[in-house]
Formats: structure tokens, C-alpha cells, sequence
């Protein structure tokens, strides 16, 4: 499934708005970071440079001079070289951070534009405005997505209903295999009517994410953020699902099934408690046979383990090899409960079932899991997350109703989808 794309091709001015804007493309030409702007270092100095009142109002509009002379003569280094200077003495001026940033963006430098974009005060109109512009040049030229998410989040704060960055943080956390983020996310974007139409794809295959592009970006944003653990596993996770072709012409993983990445396996020595690292690990055990293995990432795996639904599967794969029917089918039902749209842990309650003598329930349960291995398969084959055409979104609602998913059902039907 090819990933949606978040681009715009302009760098942002104080005249855009955030009303359909995406993130940058991130394929720019390389910055030419002739300016920076030393914020830390001009407060710190506020109570020297400004001395008396006269003089620092002196002071200011000598510098404001100097400041228009420099834009209206279009002399962007200058400008930039004032601004560094002037800013201490125009920190609530929203005019003249925006101006900042138009400077930045005649520069080509994304880094001082964030920084401009970012000092826009919280009490001007244009300030939600600013921090999208401001999280997309973070997302997008500077790959730093970390930072970007949690500028999304401030949005958020400020104004609960901003469509936009409920997408853009949708995005990140399937990007960066947050699942549990993820899946919080959209079904808060949901509750408030604010969700993008990829949010239902991400949420049906929040175990099986992919995007064709996610090695690319998210080796970049390493670069940027050295170190971090949630773009380190997410780099291992789709290394980990790399395919190549085979001489039949078709596509084989490239690591033979059962078998550990090395990608991954180093990330188990470095984060051991990582659920997603855990998760991977015990998959590969499960496919290898090496019960050991599985039961001993189970009894080690952090407590939020409880709360995810993979877990839950796994103990019952074991219970069931142990002939613990009771306890195998309670352990899957509580993966149920944590994510209904699990539809392997269906199929294997629906064989316990059936082992049971619940033949009813089990034909039922097996109905209900072939209904979500066939809709996973057509989410799959999308062209891009959002790409949701009428056949698959009335297979979604009857799939999401069949479930008991009723704020699936809620939401779709808020969007005019009935049967």
C-alpha cells in the first residue's frame, strides 16, 4: 500500500493559511544556513542591552530602521543579520516574526523559518496558523518529525476540533509504528468528527502497517535525531518486512519466516521492554515453534503488555498447545477486546470453539474473521490510505457493525454512509 503524500511544494509565508496545506516536500535543494537566530543567547543579554527605557526605545527604533530599510530594499542577509539583533526588543510582535519568516524563506533557510514561525504569540489570530507552517517545515525539510509531532499536539491543545493536525499526527504514528497512539488518536479524532478517511485504513490494519516509502523518510529523520528509539524500531520494523523477488516472480521476505532481522535483534538488546520489538520477537518464535521463546518474552514483556491485543494471541497460541481450551479461548477473547478488527485471533478463538463443541459460535466467529482477511486484503491493494472507495467503505461499515464497533459505525454514518 503506497503511503499517502503530505507535500507542498511552497515554504510557508505569514499570507498562507492552514486550510488544506500539507507538509513540505522534503526533497528540497540542500539549505543555505547563512543565518541564525540566537534567541537563547539575546534573552539572557535582554537586561544588559536594554539598560534604560529611553535607550532600549532608542535602541529599538534604530534597529526597526535599519529592519524595513533592509525588506524594503529586499536585502535578506542584512534583514536577517537586524533580526537577530531586534528580536529581543520585539517578542510579542507577531508582524515581525512573520516578516522574519518571509526572510527566512527568500534565504532558503527552513531552520531559521521554524524557529521565526514558532515566536508567533499565542494571542494573535495567525498563531494556529504559524504552528502548522512551523510543524511542517519540522516534518518535511528539517526531518525532525519528532518535533513536528509535538507541535501538532499544541494544536490540539489550543483549538480540539483542527482537523489538519489530527491527520498529520495520524500520519507520524502510523509512520513510526506507535500503535497505541495510533489507534487513541483516531478514535479521539472520531469522537470529535475530525477524522481523515486513511484513519479507518490505519485503524482495520494497525497490525500490518506499511508504507512504501517509510525506510527512505525514516532513515532521514534518523539522521537528524540520532538516537531516538522510536525511529530506531521503526526502521528495524519495516527493514523487517523488506521483500525481494523471487525467480518464480514473485516477492519473499528477505528474511527467511521464523528467523530474527538483525535490525531487530539489535533493537532487543538495546530496548528490551520496546513492545513492538517484543511483539516481533515473539511472532518469530511463534512461526520457528520455539515455545520457549514465546513464553519467556511473555512472562518478561512490561505490564502495558496487558493492554495489547498481540499479546493476549500469543498466550493463547500457548494455552492451546497445552490443551488449556478454557483459558486458550479467554485469552483470546481478550485480544478481541482490545482490538476487534484482529481477525487472526478470530479465527483461532472460532478453532477452540469449535474444539469446544461451540460449533454455532465457532461457524459465526469464522464468518466474522473471513469478512476482515478480505477487507484487510483490499485496504492493502489501495493505491494510498485514503483511497477509499463506495464498495470497500460499505464493507468497512458492515464489517465495523457485524464487530460491535459502534463509534466506527457512529462516525461513518456522520459521513452519510448507511446501508
Amino acid at each position: 500500500m503506497a503511503p499517502e503524500r503530505l507535500t507542498d511544494d511552497t515554504v510557508p509565508t505569514r499570507k498562507e493559511t492552514a486550510t488544506g496545506s500539507s507538509p513540505p516536500d522534503s526533497a528540497r535543494r540542500p539549505l543555505h544556513r547563512t543565518v541564525t537566530l540566537a534567541l537563547a543567547a539575546a534573552a539572557l543579554l535582554a537586561g544588559t542591552a536594554v539598560g534604560t527605557r529611553g535607550w532600549a526605545k532608542w535602541k529599538a527604533s534604530q534597529l526597526d530602521r535599519q529592519w524595513r530599510s533592509a525588506l524594503d530594499e529586499r536585502d535578506w542577509q542584512r534583514a536577517a543579520a537586524v533580526a537577530r539583533r531586534l528580536a529581543v526588543f520585539r517578542t510579542a510582535d507577531g508582524d515581525f516574526w512573520l516578516d522574519l519568516a518571509d526572510c527566512a524563506r527568500e534565504l532558503d533557510d527552513a531552520e531559521l523559518a521554524a524557529i521565526a514561525l514558532g515566536h508567533v504569540p499565542e494571542d494573535d489570530p495567525r498563531h494556529l496558523n504559524a504552528l502548522l507552517l512551523q510543524a511542517d517545515l519540522l516534518f518535511g525539510e528539517l526531518d525532525r518529525p519528532l518535533e513536528a509531532a509535538a507541535v501538532w499536539k499544541r494544536m490540539l491543545q489550543l483549538d480540539p476540533l483542527n482537523a489538519t493536525a489530527f491527520q498529520r499526527l495520524i500520519y507520524f504514528y502510523a509512520m513510526t509504528v506507535q500503535r497505541a497512539e495510533l489507534v487513541e488518536t483516531i478514535r479521539l479524532a472520531m469522537e470529535r468528527h475530525r477524522e481523515p478517511p486513511e484513519a479507518y485504513t490505519y485503524l482495520v490494519l494497525s497490525d500490518r502497517l506499511q508504507f512504501s516509502d517509510a525506510l527512505f523518510r525514516i532513515r532521514r529523520w534518523r539522521k537528524q535525531t540520532p538516537g531516538s528509539e522510536i525511529l530506531e524500531v521503526a526502521d528495524a520494523y519495516f527493514a523487517s518486512q523488506q521483500r525481494r523477488p523471487a525467480a518464480n516472480g514473485t516477492e519473499i521476505p528477505e528474511v527467511r519466516e521464523g528467523s530474527v532481522h538483525p535490525a531487530m535483534q539489535q533493537c532487543l538488546r538495546k530496548y528490551p521492554k520496546n513492545l513492538e520489538v517484543l511483539a516481533y520477537h515473539a511472532e518469530q518464535a511463534r512461526l520457528r515453534g520455539d515455545h520457549d521463546a514465546l513464553r519467556r518474552i511473555l512472562l518478561e514483556a512490561p505490564p502495558e503488555a496487558e493492554r495489547d491485543a498481540r499479546f493476549w494471541r500469543f498466550r493463547g497460541w500457548l494455552l492451546r498447545l497445552a490443551d488449556r481450551l478454557p483459558d486458550a479461548e479467554a485469552a483470546y477473547r481478550q485480544a478481541l477486546n482490545r482490538n476487534a478488527y484482529d481477525w487472526r485471533a478470530r479465527l483461532e478463538l472460532a478453532a477452540i470453539l469449535r474444539l469446544s463443541g461451540k460449533t454455532g459460535e465457532a461457524a459465526e466467529q469464522s464468518r466474522i474473521a473471513l469478512l476482515g482477511k478480505t477487507l484487510e486484503r483490499r485496504l492493502l491493494e489501495l493505491p494510498n490510505a485514503a483511497a477509499l472507495d463506495g464498495p470497500i467503505v460499505a464493507r468497512l461499515y458492515e464489517y465495523a457493525r457485524q464487530l460491535g464497533d459502534r463509534q466506527v459505525v457512529r462516525a461513518l454514518e456522520y459521513r452519510g454512509v448507511r446501508l
